[in-house]
């Protein structure tokens, strides 16, 4: 009914009736954990009726999602594959892109971490900075991981391998 209003009508209310439901669809597809799906709504209803900010804000939100969901099932490739893909990487608010690539650095980081894998972590840490650039986070998170490295083998009376340590 709310293509067949905006294909009759073609006014602002019928174009709000069918934003209306195209999000709500795209809303229901993503609850069901369906959000290539979802996005594919999204963009076939702006291929056929044009841009509208709440439909991209909406796409936003399920690509967020998708990345989160992604990590909480310890997904860490597939929730960057969802960030670096051509198809999706640039319909992300920027912004969000950048915490959510950090935050899966940090995750994979922690897993060795968890071990007392510190050099693992703070190289991890060091390979998601040379990737996405410095970022306060991520520096804090290196000189961390790098120290306890570093105070493990020392600890350990293993001065040389301390001295020596490197995590690139």
């Amino acid at each position: 009914p709310a293509v067949t209003g905006w294909a009759l009508g073609a006014d602002e209310l019928a174009r709000e009736a069918l934003v209306t439901v195209v999000s709500n669809n795209a809303v229901l597809l993503g609850q069901a954990r369906r959000f290539d799906e979802a996005v594919e709504l999204l963009r076939q209803a702006e291929a056929s009726f044009g841009a509208d900010p709440d439909l991209a804000a909406r796409r936003q939100e399920l690509l967020h999602n998708q990345v989160v969901s992604l990590v909480e099932a310890g997904d860490l490739d597939g929730a960057d594959r969802v960030l670096d893909a051509p198809a999706t990487a640039g319909l992300f608010a920027p912004s969000d892109r950048r915490e959510l690539q950090v935050w899966v650095v940090q995750v994979r980081a922690d897993r060795s971490a968890r071990v007392r894998d510190w050099t693992a972590a703070a190289s991890t840490v060091a390979a998601g900075l040379a990737r996405l650039g410095n970022d306060g986070e991520l520096l804090r998170a290196f000189e961390a991981y790098t120290h306890n490295a570093f105070a493990r083998l020392y600890n350990d009376r293993r001065f040389a391998e301390a001295a020596t340590l490197r995590v690139l």
